[in-house]
């Protein structure tokens, strides 16, 4: 699951500053960005500790799926800083929260006694994303239109949805 979240997160990490430059988007920051990403993540897990252990992985999941369709809203639409700052509060809000749910899940569904293994395979999906966000990002900025570069990522949500329904049974029967 966590995977659909790194590939639209790393894709944007590799080709903002293209993206930008092909938009003629010259009076954006691009460098604004991450500055927004890592402050407003400080924030929210900051001030959201206390959720970490009272909600559900569904509700984190729905939560960060939904501002990562922001996220690739704002970046569709982006024209100025304010739009890259809503981008970037909005990754906080997708990636970022969602890398420190899905890493307790991990530990949680493998038990204390195999959390290397939980953290290995955490690890994993951030490292497919890795090469697969930046692979497909390029393969998008070729062959599509510059408008299309961020929504056809948005596919990645629906997909990390459909993981977790074929596997949820599963993962909460384990914590049972």
């Amino acid at each position: 699951v966590f995977m659909m979240f790194a590939i639209p997160y790393f894709a944007n990490q590799s080709f903002l500053v293209d993206y930008i430059a092909a938009r003629h988007l010259q009076h954006v920051s691009s460098d604004l960005f991450f500055v927004f990403y890592a402050a407003a993540l400080l924030i929210m897990r900051l001030t959201m500790k206390d959720l970490f252990d009272t909600k559900g992985f569904r509700f984190w999941l729905s939560i960060c799926s939904l501002t990562m369709l922001a996220m690739l809203g704002f970046l569709t639409f982006l024209s100025n800083d304010w739009y890259l700052f809503g981008a970037g509060v909005a990754m906080a809000g997708s990636y970022g929260l969602m890398s420190s749910v899905t890493q307790a899940q991990a530990v949680v569904i493998a038990g204390r006694e195999r959390s290397g293994l939980a953290n290995s395979t955490y690890y994993m999906g951030i490292d497919l994303g890795m090469s697969l966000g930046p692979v497909l990002a390029g393969v998008f900025y070729g062959r599509l239109p510059i408008v299309w570069f961020y929504p056809v990522f948005m596919l990645t949500m629906p997909v990390a949805w459909i993981i977790y329904l074929c596997f949820h049974r599963m993962i909460h029967a384990r914590r049972a």
